[in-house]
């Protein structure tokens, strides 16, 4: 069927649907293209209207809750709507837009937000405390600068400016390799609401110019207020006998440090518990076996397949023509196999008196015979239909169905229909097989009742080529198009891919997470080495004049390395123990992401940790060596 094209929407306005799958297998992605609502002979013939979903704008000065009264007094007058509502239980609900399209994205985007903002404060707090040993260095000259008139306010504005000017190499520096982190990460990302809109454009710019500012204000006064409270007399005095530290400079840094060390500590600890997580889904049980499977997604034109029965003709034979193909073993007919999401629909037993919203909702898919067997699915009682012989309506139900439906009994020849068919379309159960994840492998498995696809009513759909096969996706692509070519040139030939990558897409959104966090905890690692590297150095350093005494009265290099190492680490410990009670808290918040739920993992706690504290030791333990190869000589020739 031709169509005129009267209008063009601006860029993105259909991408307000989720997609979880890969392109070439989901349904529900973005849309290309808007049609006006022609309802097609099932619809007309059906007496429910259940998939529309309606859009609307609320008028000025009226809130959500307002319209949300106005609509269900609206609707309560309505005699049909409260027939329907003393059976549901149900009631029409307004959802705000953007809630609906971030609602798989947004803990996502919520914990890149959290992380960003962690690793800066980190970066923020490495500046300061560098900044202060940058301070504590040039206390001379700075008290020569007051000695000569300098005011306090002058000290400060010179301290800020030059944290201002790296402060800005550090902005434009990232800016530059925003596009490349932002490519980088968009590749990682599972297919994002409004993704084409993600870029470092100016206002992007904005607000970083304006993080710098606010950083730079924050973090570099307190070096410049320490700068601008020199006492002349006193430093130049210290300076004349090579100390220029004090006591309590280095708490402060040291303070510092572990302030560092527990912001990383929630990131890493966080990670650990992403990473748990995401192995879990990994291996729980899918109860089928998808090796060796391939799948393709195949939209006939509504126009020219109107009916199931035309639909089910075309896969009949699309199956047949693959079955000759070198390395096809099997090919179930007209299917939807594991990983996809089916319609749940409710489940109405024979002579059953249960009300509808207490009935088990199941998903229906239309399966051949010999599906079972591809993707190696038990049967745990019964039989399996035959796809051509049965002159009966039937049906098999999945393990959690039978118990749900029928707990204690046995469901062999048990009767059942969907909620939409007519009263008296039921389909004899004859057998029970294994329960499948049928959504995602993060989400429970969902009851299924399948029926034989020769036996399937109702609309046409898009439907799904399962192929096992012996050999991988790129050999059998060409015979695959050739296949579908020779039975209809117009329908569109989609991508093979095999079984594990639609599983993998089921978890993008969790393994993007991870990813996500996981980058951020090692920057946080990295800054927190660095840090504690440039803080122990300076502080040997400060100490080289006393080092170089303790040695010249025969101090053992092996114990003074073990004093520098007990030093340097010593802020680092407290700034775990302050990380582990952190990260407690913000493990609460990542309860929502993990698989199971549980956030408190005593070994994530335990094990996780010691990676900070090898980053922490390796700077320790490089400067602790050197200090001990201090020569007394060279150590008092300052004097």
């Amino acid at each position: 069927m031709a169509y005129e094209v009267v209008g063009v929407t601006p860029p993105g306005a259909g991408s307000f649907r989720n997609q979880q799958l890969h392109p070439s297998l989901d349904m529900g992605g973005p849309i290309d293209v808007f049609m006006p609502i022609r309802f097609t002979p099932w619809q007309l013939q059906s007496d429910l209207a259940d998939e529309f979903v309606g859009i609307a704008r609320l008028k000025p000065g009226i809130t959500l809750g307002q319209a949300r009264a106005e609509l269900d007094s609206t609707l309560t007058s309505i005699p049909e709507y409260q027939a329907a509502f003393a059976i549901l239980k149900v009631r029409v609900d307004l959802q705000e837009l953007q809630a609906v399209v971030v609602r798989d994205a947004r803990s996502g985007l919520l914990l890149l937000l959290l992380s960003v903002g962690l690793v800066l404060l980190i970066a923020c707090v490495n500046v300061a405390n560098l900044s202060l040993v940058r301070s504590t260095q040039r206390v001379r000259e700075l008290a020569v600068r007051v000695a000569l008139g300098a005011s306090r306010g002058a000290l400060i504005r010179y301290s800020l400016a030059e944290s201002f000017l790296v402060a800005v190499a550090g902005t434009i520096t990232g800016s530059i390799l925003s596009r490349w982190i932002t490519d980088v990460a968009l590749s990682r990302a599972p297919i994002l609401p409004r993704a084409d809109e993600i870029a470092a454009d100016t206002v992007v710019l904005c607000f970083a110019i304006a993080i710098c500012i606010l950083t730079t204000i924050l973090f570099g006064t307190l070096p410049a207020w320490r700068a601008s409270r020199v006492d002349p007399m006193e430093a130049l005095s210290a300076g004349s006998r090579g100390n220029t530290d004090s006591s309590r400079g280095g708490r402060i840094r040291a303070s510092l440090i572990a302030a560092e060390v527990a912001l990383g500590a929630v990131l890493v600890i966080g990670s650990g518990l992403l990473l748990r997580s995401f192995h879990q889904v990994m291996n729980v049980p899918r109860g089928f076996d998808g090796h060796d499977v391939l799948i393709s997604l195949l939209k006939l034109p509504t126009d020219r397949y109107p009916w199931v029965e035309k639909q089910a003709s075309f896969f009949r034979r699309l199956r047949d023509d693959l079955s000759s193909v070198p390395g096809v073993l099997q090919v179930p007919a007209n299917t939807r196999p594991p990983r996809l999401d089916e319609a749940i629909y409710p489940v109405f037993e024979e002579d059953s008196a249960k009300p509808l919203n207490e009935l088990t909702s199941a998903s229906w898919p239309n399966v051949s015979s010999n599906y079972f067997d591809v993707m190696k699915i038990p049967v745990r009682a019964g039989r399996l239909f035959r796809d051509e012989g049965e002159t009966d309506k039937v049906a098999v139900v999945s393990e959690s169905a039978a118990r749900r439906m029928w707990p204690g009994q046995d469901p062999i020849g048990k009767r059942v229909r969907k909620s939409i068919e007519a009263a008296d379309d039921y389909s004899r159960v004859v057998g029970v097989v294994g329960d499948v994840l049928s959504s995602a492998l993060d989400r429970v498995s969902t009851p299924a009742v399948y029926r034989p696809y020769t036996q399937r009513g109702g609309r046409p759909s898009a439907a799904y080529v399962v192929i096992e096969a012996s050999v991988p996706p790129a050999a059998l692509a060409t015979p695959f198009r050739k296949a579908i070519t020779r039975l209809d040139p117009d329908v569109p030939v989609l991508e093979l891919l095999p079984m594990p990558a639609v599983i993998a897409g089921s978890v993008q959104m969790r393994r993007f997470q991870t990813w996500l966090l996981t980058a951020f905890a090692l920057v946080a690692v990295l800054l927190a080495a660095i840090g504690i590297y440039g803080i122990v150095a300076y502080s040997i350093v400060q100490r080289r004049k006393e080092i170089g005494i303790r040695v010249a009265l025969g101090a053992n290099p092996k114990k003074v390395s073990q004093f520098v190492f007990r030093n340097g680490l010593a802020p680092v410990v407290c700034g775990l123990v302050a990380g582990l009670v952190a990260a407690l808290l913000f493990s609460r918040l990542l309860a929502s992401l993990l698989f199971s739920g549980e956030c408190i993992r005593p070994v994530t706690f335990l094990v996780t940790p010691l990676l900070l504290v090898l980053a922490a030791s390796v700077p320790c333990w490089l400067i602790a060596r050197k200090a001990s190869r201090i020569h007394p000589i060279d150590a008092l020739r300052t004097e």
